[in-house]
C-alpha cells in the first residue's frame, strides 16, 4: 500500500472507531438505565469486539504508514 492508501484506509477506519465507540457508549448507557436484557446485552457484547478490531486495525495501519513512509522517504527518517 502506499502512503496515500494508508492514510485513506486509517481515515476510514477511525470515523468507523468514532461511530462504534459511540454506539457502545449509546448501549451502555441504555443498559444502564433500563437493566439488562438479551437484545441489549447482545447488542453491547457485539459490539465491542468490532471496537476492538477496529482499534487494532489502526494501530497496524499507523505501523504500516511509519513503515512506508520510512521506505519512500529514508534520508528523513534518519
Amino acid at each position: 500500500m502506499t502512503t496515500t492508501n494508508i492514510t485513506q484506509e486509517l481515515q476510514r477506519v477511525e470515523a468507523r472507531i468514532r461511530h462504534m465507540r459511540q454506539v457502545v457508549n449509546d448501549l451502555a448507557e441504555e443498559i444502564d438505565t433500563r437493566g439488562h436484557c438479551p437484545g441489549l446485552d447482545w447488542a453491547y457484547q457485539t459490539a465491542l469486539p468490532e471496537l476492538h478490531g477496529l482499534e487494532a486495525k489502526r494501530t497496524k495501519l499507523i505501523a504500516q504508514s511509519h513503515s512506508t513512509s520510512q521506505q519512500e522517504d529514508p534520508e528523513e527518517s534518519q
